[in-house]
């Protein structure tokens, strides 16, 4: 069940919230079970396959916790910490990587490795590194949660159990004792669940359909130059808006239950750098790596050797987080040396001078959008063919009758989609509140009836980070 389904908002969402009112007013010590059931309820919306290993991770993790507490003075804490990442680390790896890992044993010893075809549990890489995170706080001194339940909603609950963002204790842990939803918070909890759904079913769904048809290949003998600069660029966009759609979405319902979750973009393509844009963009993981790897690496204080062996480390660990695949390893690979090229080798007046910033902006989200197609090809030949026909080395056309039509089809589309994903609004809330309350009003009113017509309709309507 996704957020932009006609389930959630008009079924499962309404009952939820109808039941956890009267639940927070009479007794406040049930809410969390109270969520806590609604959250497995929506994740086995689908089907109970792996809702026994999520809770798994629930009973483990509470029991991880609480021994190591205990071992605060009797030592052993460290141990205990190792064996808990090991039990987390090694569940997530079975399910995302042993394929992997045995395709690659098969090139490496010429022998056919059977592969176990193993279907990943949604959200998994979601909810370990929640985990995870809570383990490394309880480590480090922070409670740990006397109730399983407490727990249990932390790493289950519903708005960002399965696409984030990646909540950590430390950010959550108040709110899961004592919590109150004012009206204001109701209001500005649903406005901003709108704003998601709207950059959801209304961009992101319809920035797919020309990616997809693109990118899959179902257009053979169709294809141009053009075309497969607009599948980049519209994919480039789709994933935007659908992850920070999503990120929306969850943010609001978070608030409409008295949680206040972490932002996870701001703007990512207006970055000046790749580093900035490394900084606005899925900011939760980022915050994750620097916080619970890099830094414990030693960052940047040991001299420059260790900090780029920190960088590799992390930027590895990036890109096999995302996929199984290496095309993923080869992704987090080329940002780590377009990073090391920025710190390390790039001239310092090339960013201060004002052209010299503006080539750098147009290179960065050049950079974005090739890596994006490495990203989305189903394989790395595939991306490396995509990626030379995109520049003329394939011997397309230019473009074509089939490329213009296309380009009108979508222009609405890639148009709104290129002016919304800088900061359009907050620039126009600066200089004029007054025009910046009415557009934003109509545009978020129309929006919303647009994508509940959408969703009626039963349109195209995945959603990406799902798979990873």
């Amino acid at each position: 069940m996704v957020f932009s389904s006609s389930g959630f908002l008009f079924l499962f969402l309404p009952a939820v919230f109808i039941g956890y009112v009267p639940v927070s007013r009479v007794c406040k010590k049930l809410r969390n079970a109270y969520l806590f059931l609604a959250s497995m309820l929506f994740y086995c919306w689908n089907g109970t396959r792996y809702a026994a290993l999520l809770l798994f991770s629930v009973g483990a993790n509470y029991l991880f916790a609480r021994l190591l507490e205990r071992r605060e003075k009797s030592g052993g804490k460290r141990v205990v910490l190792l064996l808990a990442l090991g039990v987390n680390l090694g569940l997530l790896g079975y399910y995302k990587y042993t394929d992997f890992f045995l395709s690659n044993l098969s090139l490496v010893s010429g022998r056919a490795v059977p592969l176990r075809e193993i279907v990943l549990p949604l959200g998994i890489s979601f909810y370990t590194f929640q985990a995870m995170s809570y383990l490394i706080d309880v480590y480090r001194g922070g409670p740990a949660l006397r109730n399983p339940v407490d727990l249990g909603l932390y790493i289950t609950f519903f708005p960002q159990l399965i696409a984030g963002p990646i909540v950590r204790y430390g950010q959550i842990r108040e709110r899961l004792s004592v919590r109150v939803t004012t009206r204001d918070d109701f209001f500005a909890g649903m406005q901003r669940f709108l704003i998601g759904l709207c950059k959801k079913v209304i961009l992101a769904n319809h920035l797919g359909e020309l990616a997809d048809r693109v990118f899959s290949g179902r257009m053979p003998g169709q294809n141009s130059v053009l075309l497969l600069w607009l599948a980049a660029v519209a994919y480039t966009l789709q994933l935007y808006y659908d992850f920070s759609g999503y990120s929306d979405m969850a943010i609001g319902l978070g608030r409409l239950f008295g949680f206040s979750f972490p932002e996870n973009f701001n703007y990512p393509y207006a970055a000046s750098s790749i580093s900035d844009f490394w900084r606005r963009w899925h900011m939760t993981l980022s915050g994750w790596f620097r916080d619970y790897v890099y830094i414990p690496l030693g960052g940047s204080q040991r001299g420059s050797v260790s900090h780029v062996f920190n960088l590799l480390v992390v930027w590895l660990l990036t890109g096999l987080w995302h996929g199984a695949a290496w095309q993923f390893v080869f992704w987090g690979f080329v940002y780590f040396l377009l990073l090391v090229i920025e710190k390390y080798l790039l001239p310092p007046a090339v960013l201060h001078s004002r052209v010299g910033a503006a080539v750098y902006r147009v290179f960065t989200l050049l950079c974005v959008c090739l890596l994006w197609v490495v990203f989305r090809a189903d394989d790395f030949p595939a991306a490396v063919r995509f990626i030379s026909s995109m520049f003329g080395l394939r011997g397309l056309e230019i473009f074509n009758t089939f490329g213009l039509f296309q380009a009108r089809e979508y222009a609405f589309f890639l148009l709104a989609g290129l002016l919304f994903a800088f900061p359009v609004f907050p620039v126009l809330e600066k200089k004029s509140p007054k025009l910046f309350n009415a557009v934003y009003t109509g545009v978020l009113f129309f929006g919303t009836l647009l994508s509940i017509a959408f969703i009626l309709r039963e349109t195209y309507n995945p959603f990406l980070y799902f798979q990873f």
